[in-house]
């Protein structure tokens, strides 16, 4: 999830749900602007997490409030995730 810390600005995103989205498998990267969590699942129920996953985010970590376009959720395969480092 990018753009940490504009949802933190804008009051969006608190302390509060950062640590719940912790609670989720989520950690910071240093400059604490992109939160990741990594699912190492079989491909057969990797689907299943990650919508798991996001309703879990959208319905107790941000309460149903409407996000709009203020953040986005970046789903990669391994391979993706390895050329980013």
């Amino acid at each position: 999830m990018p753009n940490i810390k504009k949802l933190e600005a804008e009051y969006l995103l608190t302390e509060e749900q950062l640590l719940k989205m912790g609670g989720l498998g989520f950690s910071l990267n240093d400059r604490r602007d992109r939160a990741t969590a990594i699912l190492n699942v079989d491909k057969k129920v990797v689907t299943e997490k990650i919508m798991r996953l996001i309703s879990i985010i959208v319905f107790e970590v941000f309460y149903f409030k409407e996000l709009g376009n203020e953040s986005a959720i970046e789903i990669l395969n391994r391979r993706t995730r390895d050329e980013m480092k």
